[in-house]
């Protein structure tokens, strides 16, 4: 699922447990025997009580936007070519690193996959940069 669709995905949620929410109400007020208000009783409190769990939760863990999270501006088949971009990007004043090459003598991920990473503040910069590369 991509990280834009979330919140549409959520208010979409929350709109459906409002509305069984209200329609429950509804049927609790208009409800003609004892019977079927006890039969409602618990389906009400507990849907009201999970739209208002619910809605807390999407409030309380909202996914943080921080501007340094490393994003991946490039994935390059080597270590050499990603060694140049990463070389180019701080020529630019763009802190960047490269991940997925060699580390301490063995090879970390696959070796046709070397991704160059800069902070989540900087992408549009580096992304100009690798244009002119």
């Amino acid at each position: 699922m991509k990280s834009g669709n979330r919140g549409s995905i959520e208010l979409a949620l929350q709109f459906l447990l409002g509305l069984v929410t209200l329609c429950l109400v509804v049927a609790y007020f208009f409800a003609s025997s004892a019977e079927t208000l006890a039969t409602l009783r618990p389906l009400v409190f507990g849907s009201f009580m999970g739209f208002i769990t619910f809605s807390l939760t999407l409030w309380f863990f909202r996914p943080i936007n921080d501007p340094l999270a490393p994003t991946v501006v490039a994935s390059l088949p080597d270590a050499l070519t990603a060694g140049m971009i990463v070389t180019q990007l701080e020529s630019s004043g763009i802190s960047a690193r490269a991940v997925g090459g060699y580390t301490s003598g063995f090879q970390t991920e696959v070796a046709s996959d070397v991704k160059v990473v800069v902070a989540k503040s900087d992408v549009a910069a580096a992304k100009e940069v690798l244009k002119n590369v």
